[in-house]
């Protein structure tokens, strides 16, 4: 009988991939179903990165790809794997663009892809996906995003427009109050910036950046 106390937790875990892999088969194989060669690379993508085995759940989900490049949500999977896990731009932004390529409606892979120009001050790029997104579908967390783009561009009359649009669709959204208070504390005025920042608190006591920013301007909640 096989003792896994004396196997690592990686060989631990491989070997509950294999089981997981006949489990899968089996399922498939009473099904008949042929797209499910597919469906179990997924499956076993998936749990590579639950167990935290990104490079390989990157491979296996790459090769699911290439056999069904039409897998739902396939290529989104893979550019987050890339760029939450994996810190690879590159392949994350080639992932999140076929993702777009194959359904122009998916949303969250305009939102993921300017985050990522974002994060590498590609400005344009960013502003470009983050107003593709909004085209398609108003929201105020990319509303939020897309004023605080702006404000690192020293845009500010379109960061405050930004902000206000987000406003508009979410006036409880903590993350924006705190985000103005920003704008306007950086612009030196501190009235309006204490304003949203204590407004911030008050949606959510427990915005940590609400409560530094405050700090910063000599005040107490």
């Amino acid at each position: 009988m096989l003792k896994l106390n004396n196997l690592s937790k990686r060989e631990i875990f491989l070997i509950s991939i294999i089981f997981i892999a006949v489990a899968i088969s089996i399922f498939a194989f009473n099904r008949n179903d042929s797209t499910d060669s597919t469906e179990n690379q997924v499956a076993l993508a998936l749990a590579y990165k639950d167990s935290g085995y990104y490079e390989e759940a990157a491979e296996v989900l790459e090769q699911a790809l290439a056999e069904n490049p039409d897998i739902k949500y396939g290529y989104n999977l893979l550019g987050n794997i890339y760029q939450l896990y994996l810190d690879d731009h590159d392949k994350a932004i080639d992932a999140f663009k076929e993702a777009i390529k194959r359904n122009p409606d998916d949303l969250e892979s305009y939102y993921d892809i300017g985050n990522i120009y974002y994060h590498i001050n590609n400005y344009g790029d960013a502003e470009k996906y983050y107003k593709a997104f909004l085209e398609k579908q108003q929201s105020a967390i990319v509303w939020d995003a897309l004023g605080n783009l702006y404000t690192d561009m020293n845009r500010f009359n379109d960061s405050f427009n930004a902000y206000d649009k987000g406003l508009e669709l979410n006036p409880l959204s903590d993350a924006l109050h705190n985000d103005i208070g920003a704008l306007y504390a950086s612009t030196g005025d501190s009235e309006n910036a204490e304003s949203h920042y204590r407004r911030a608190l008050q949606i959510n006591p427990n915005n940590q950046l609400a409560l530094q920013n405050l700090a910063r301007l000599g005040l107490t909640p």
